[in-house]
Formats: structure tokens, sequence, C-alpha cells
């Protein structure tokens, strides 16, 4: 508590010094370490002067802990869009944008929680970077039934009446973060998913 006590005004200051102390540190990546990082990525996820330089240094580094750490990051960033008075649109846009500029977006599309790599996903097929439908054949492929959840927590949340009675209405998609392109490739795949593997009664219910 001490140590992170001294480290407020850095993180408030100088946060793009402090990561880059943080950054060079000799292992092991200690909780604090990772709390403190997790935290100061969202500072140049959102504007910055130096927010390319921090988050490039950041992905390159030596230590194979920091990616996963910035990918976190980014997904609490994303989605605590809404609660902190910023869109989920925009901040995805945003990370979008950051993961093109590192040559970064295959890697984070294989990365996790689900939810968040579906969004990104969904948004980069819109822009053209990769095959929607693919992705998530191979995505059931190799994660199967979590995977497959997943997908099917992601439309709940997205569209609360999708498992409702009745036939599911236009209007109750949210067509600027899911077109109905993208839900019917989604709703096909997981179809496909059904008729292919063993599913638990909850999923394959839904």
């Amino acid at each position: 508590m001490q140590v992170a006590e001294l480290l407020t005004f850095p993180k408030n200051s100088c946060p793009d010094v402090l990561v880059l102390g943080l950054l060079q540190i000799n292992p092991p990546i200690t909780l604090l370490r990772q709390e403190l990082l997790g935290k100061l990525f969202k500072v140049f996820l959102s504007s910055h002067a130096n927010s390319g330089v921090i988050l490039a240094h950041a992905w390159h580094s030596q230590s194979i802990q920091i990616k996963p750490i910035l990918m976190l990051s980014m997904a609490d960033w994303y989605h605590k869009a809404t609660q902190e008075g910023d869109s989920e649109h925009s901040r995805l846009s945003r990370i979008l944008d950051v993961a093109q500029d590192l040559k970064a977006l295959s890697l984070m599309l294989n990365g996790q929680p689900f939810p968040f790599v579906i969004d990104l996903a969904i948004l980069a097929s819109r822009r053209e970077y990769l095959n929607l439908e693919k992705w998530l054949t191979d995505k059931i492929r190799e994660h199967g039934e979590v995977f497959v959840a997943a997908t099917v927590k992601f439309l709940q949340r997205k569209i609360p009446s999708i498992t409702g009675p009745g036939p599911l209405k236009e209007e109750a998609v949210p067509k600027a973060s899911l077109p109905m392109d993208c839900l019917a490739t989604i709703l096909i795949c997981l179809q496909d998913s059904v008729k292919q593997m063993p599913l638990g009664p909850e999923v394959a219910e839904t």
C-alpha cells in the first residue's frame, strides 16, 4: 500500500514515464505491477500525446506477460464505456485502430475474453479486415462449446429479446454495432455448430 501511494504522483503527472519504468523492471511481474500497468494502459487508449509510442513499446515488450495485461486492459476499458459516459462503439473503434497500428489484430483475435474479441471481430469484418464466417467457424472448431456459449451470451447482451418468445424484430437489433448481415452470419455458424457437435442442454436449448 505504501508503494502504491508513493506512485500516485507519477501515475497522475507523468504516466508515460511510469509505464516505461514498469516495463523495464526485471521479472517477476508482481500483482501490484500488473494492476498499475492495467490502469495506466487505459490512459493511452483514450488520448495522450505519447499513446502511439507507449502502446508500441508495451506490445513489443520482451516479457510474454505484457500482451495479456494490455489486452485485458483494452477489454476492461471497452466494457466500462457506458458507465464512464462514453460509447462502446467509439472505444472499440479506437482499439481496432490501435491493433492495426501495432499489427496485432490477428493475435488479439486469438485472445480472450471472448465477448470482447467477438465484438472486435465483428468490427474488423465490417472494415473488411477478416472473413467473419471463417473466423467464427475456426473459433468454434478450436474451443467448442465454451466459445459457442460465449457467443450466445454475447448475443443475449447485445439483443436481450433474441431468446424471447416470438420472432426477432429488426428494430431490436443495434445495427450500429451489430449489422443484420453480421447477425445472420453468427446465427448460421451457431446453427451449424449445433448440428456438428454435442452441446450441453442449456446451450443447445438457447
